[in-house]
């Protein structure tokens, strides 16, 4: 074989990927709203079952990524990951999947494992940024005559109040 056939072969097997990822995504788009919301469940759980296994797994890597980094800004990267994620997923589903996360994380980075799990508690509990965050926020949307902005404009400084406060106090508390 020649270079160029290689490369036109590559080419042509890119060319059919990239042919079958649109027809994938204009066949979902086709779906009902509710078959699309179970869709993109699944496919969250499939990312977090897979970061949590890497973790577990890939202890190296996991060092090399996040190894050289502080623990409050590991604390903080994981409160942001969990704060926007429990937006739209509920609170137990959202701490239920990243507390092995968390556990998993100290772990492999060599540090004890409850300032990790106590982010996680306290960042699914922040859910001010749309009105679906939280039971309370969607009962005020509408008849407040709220718009999702509102939630946003108010929400994201609130969050990162909480997020900074819990970044700094956990590894106080929680010593492990």
């Amino acid at each position: 074989m020649t270079p160029s056939f290689n490369l036109t072969a590559k080419v042509s097997r890119n060319r059919v990927f990239y042919s079958w990822w649109i027809a994938s995504i204009e066949h979902i788009c086709a779906w009902p709203q509710p078959t699309k919301a179970l869709f993109l469940l699944i496919l969250t759980l499939a990312i977090v079952f897979f970061i949590t296994e890497w973790i577990r797994t890939d202890v190296p890597a996991v060092h090399h990524f996040v190894g050289g980094w502080r623990d409050r800004l590991i604390l903080l990267a994981l409160f942001a990951v969990v704060a926007v994620i429990t937006q739209f997923m509920s609170d137990a589903a959202t701490t239920a999947l990243f507390a092995p996360v968390a556990v998993a994380l100290a772990q492999a980075l060599g540090r004890p494992p409850e300032p990790f799990v106590a982010t996680v508690a306290m960042a699914f509990v922040v859910a001010f940024l749309t009105p679906i965050g939280r039971h309370g926020n969607l009962l005020v949307y509408g008849p407040g005559r709220y718009r999702f902005g509102d939630f946003v404009k108010v929400g994201t400084p609130l969050t990162v109040i909480c997020a900074l406060v819990v970044a700094m106090l956990t590894p106080l508390i929680w010593k492990g």
